[in-house]
């Protein structure tokens, strides 16, 4: 097997067990993911970073198999996903009625919010939770698009029986595009814009 197949294959085998590592997990408890005799520590950012790469680049076969993970057992997976959107979307909807609040009392007292002082309050709703909310939305919005009718079905589903809605999944990933590619050119910038704003655009 050749190096770039077999670093594709080492992924994939990781994103499944990633992928079923969702099943089993509950707030506030750390897991470990075993993998060939080798323990990793695996909180909630790691599990979505790692699923949201596998998602952005896997093709083929490869990135069929993945999705068909959020299929068995009855969608369960999709289950454990929405568990993190709405876990994570409480603790952001918290941070960012404190942030509203501390804003509302400086322009009160005259002050004035400038661009580095709401760059500061992004970071802290990002330490806050947002990035992994970010990441979470992301990867709904893959998994939305990926032609597997079952998948949509159940994200819309819980959305709805949670009267949640996709305008705020929709808000969520347009602030993400707009921050997105920090530190990279600016023709790496555009093209992941454009990604993520086509994705909504179906989901």
């Amino acid at each position: 097997m050749g190096g770039n197949q077999g670093s594709a294959y080492q992924w994939l085998h990781t994103g499944v067990l990633v992928v079923n590592l969702m099943a089993c997990y509950r707030e506030n408890k750390l897991l470990f993911l075993i993998s060939a005799c080798n323990f990793h520590f695996v909180s909630p950012e790691h599990v979505c970073s790692i699923l949201a790469s596998l998602l952005r680049n896997l093709r083929g076969q490869q990135r069929t198999r993945l999705l068909n993970k959020f299929t068995e057992n009855d969608s369960e997976k999709v289950d454990r996903l929405m568990e993190l959107y709405f876990k994570y979307l409480d603790a952001m909807q918290a941070a960012d009625k404190k942030i509203d609040g501390e804003k509302h009392d400086m322009v009160r007292r005259g002050e004035i919010i400038d661009d580095d002082m709401e760059d500061e309050f992004y970071l802290r709703r990002l330490d806050a939770g947002l990035f992994v909310l970010q990441l979470i939305c992301y990867i709904m919005a893959e998994i939305c698009n990926a032609n597997v009718p079952q998948i949509r079905q159940r994200v819309h589903q819980i959305l709805n029986m949670r009267g949640s809605s996709i305008k705020i999944v929709r808000h969520i990933l347009k602030e993400y595009a707009e921050n997105i590619g920090d530190g990279k050119n600016q023709e790496f910038r555009e093209s992941e814009q454009k990604r993520i704003l086509d994705l909504l655009e179906n989901f």
